[in-house]
């Protein structure tokens, strides 16, 4: 990417040196372009490429530190309409989504029925409240189901269980269920 290009992209943004320029254009994929978003390793190494891995590796954690407090990421997010505004928008987007689905007749004949994505719709309503400060990212319900008896629950089935046994000592037989001898009779 030539100069030119290069201060495009980076009008308005705070102080940067021309290092600091390419570092944060490889770290965003935008030069050189096709491959994508870089962690802060391999964007290092765009632009420097004959540094070691591990050196590279933590320069690039110190840049991109440098970078982010002078506040140089959100201004190219917004400067390339990827923004917050734009993320809220998106979200906005989302909490009306729909689910298409297609029901088929038997003579062939297809139809389209529109339904709400309420799950799509729950995480955008999620996010959201997480933007506003309503609930945070860690937030989450928890049911705790304690299906463990009771002192009491306890102190009953035990003599419940000491009563049938009484029960089948004294009379010798079993309280459970058994197979019974049936026989007609007219």
């Amino acid at each position: 990417m030539k100069r030119l290009e290069m201060q495009k992209y980076m009008q308005g943004i705070n102080d940067l040196t021309e290092t600091e320029y390419k570092f944060l254009l490889a770290y965003c994929g935008i030069d050189p372009p096709g491959s994508g978003p870089r962690d802060a390793q391999r964007a290092y190494l765009a632009i420097r490429p004959n540094v070691k891995a591990l050196s590279a590796q933590v320069s690039g954690r110190l840049m991109l530190k440098r970078i982010r407090e002078k506040g140089a990421l959100p201004e190219l997010f917004e400067l390339r309409n990827l923004g917050l505004n734009r993320a809220v928008d998106l979200l906005g987007e989302c909490a009306q989504a729909e689910t298409v689905k297609i029901i088929r007749h038997r003579n062939g004949a297809w139809d389209y029925v529109y339904a709400p994505d309420y799950r799509t719709r729950f995480r955008a309503a999620r996010l959201l409240l997480e933007l506003h400060g309503m609930i945070g990212p860690e937030a989450q319900v928890n049911i705790h189901v304690d299906n463990r008896k009771t002192f009491a629950q306890a102190i009953a089935e035990q003599a419940e269980a000491d009563e049938r046994k009484k029960l089948e000592h004294d009379q010798g037989f079993k309280s459970d269920a058994e197979d019974a001898d049936f026989c007609e009779t007219e």
